[in-house]
């Protein structure tokens, strides 16, 4: 689930399952 394209790094953490939010 890609919430924010535009963060790379939050892909990244929702790709391991874990909803992280790096505003």
């Amino acid at each position: 689930m890609h919430f924010n394209p535009l963060n790379g790094d939050y892909a990244r953490e929702t790709r391991r399952g874990e909803k992280i939010e790096h505003h």
